[in-house]
């Protein structure tokens, strides 16, 4: 059985956990319009976006981050 691994929300590229919750277009929109244009897409992996997200975002990001992921 052939299972897809294509994003659903933008059917463009694989569904890795970088790509969901950051790389998808899908995603960046949902991070714009919480929080502006500071949380874009990273080099790495999905454990550096997060860890910049989190540790370099105004305090009261902090916990929005943490809750929308």
């Amino acid at each position: 059985m052939d299972i897809d691994v294509t994003c659903p929300m933008c059917n463009l590229l694989p569904e890795t956990s970088l790509h969901l919750f950051v790389d998808c277009t899908f995603a960046q929109d949902c991070w714009r319009k919480t929080f502006g244009a500071g949380y874009a897409s990273v080099e790495g992996t999905f454990a550096c976006w997060f860890d910049k997200a989190v540790n370099n975002g105004q305090s009261d990001n902090k916990e929005d981050v943490v809750m929308l992921c």
